[in-house]
């Protein structure tokens, strides 16, 4: 199976989970969930150089797995947010949304009294080479009593 007597064997090291010495200082043990493997250095130095090999690899590896679920927690709570955002925009679309939004409502709401206002005082002079100023439009003020709020509902 090529675990034993000097075969080829690998572990993932994100499934490393800790590293135990022996007696024999040659002598490293990797536990994972499934399994334990025994690795033999020629001398406790080796063993070792290992140890801090593999310790650093696994660190990093690790470090990289936590980045990488928090880069995902991100990008999902931003989609999240951005599909809100849009739904909000399309909803601006039509006047029934500006009208539940607070603050769209009350530019809506300034706009059309200006509106009112700037075709109550009718239109802007012509120039006088078009043969004068014509008569001022027959608009009147907002209605007494009437309030746009309430019209709008």
């Amino acid at each position: 199976d090529g675990s034993v007597g000097g075969g080829m064997a690998f572990l993932p090291l994100r499934e490393c989970e800790r590293i135990l010495e022996c007696e024999d200082k040659r002598l490293l043990q990797l536990v994972t969930k499934e399994t334990t493997m025994m690795f033999r250095a020629r001398s406790g130095h080796e063993r070792n150089s290992w140890l801090f090999a593999v310790v650093k690899q696994a660190a990093l590896i690790k470090e990289r797995d936590i980045l990488l679920q928090a880069e995902r927690t991100i990008a999902a709570m931003e989609v999240k947010k951005s599909t809100q955002q849009l739904a909000l925009l399309e909803e601006l679309g039509r006047l029934s949304g500006v009208l539940r939004v607070q603050e769209a409502k009350e530019m809506f709401l300034d706009f059309i009294r200006r509106d009112h206002e700037a075709v109550a005082q009718g239109p802007a002079p012509e120039p006088e080479h078009n043969g004068g100023v014509p008569e001022p439009a027959a608009f009147s003020a907002w209605p007494e009593g009437v309030s746009l709020e309430d019209l709008l509902g």
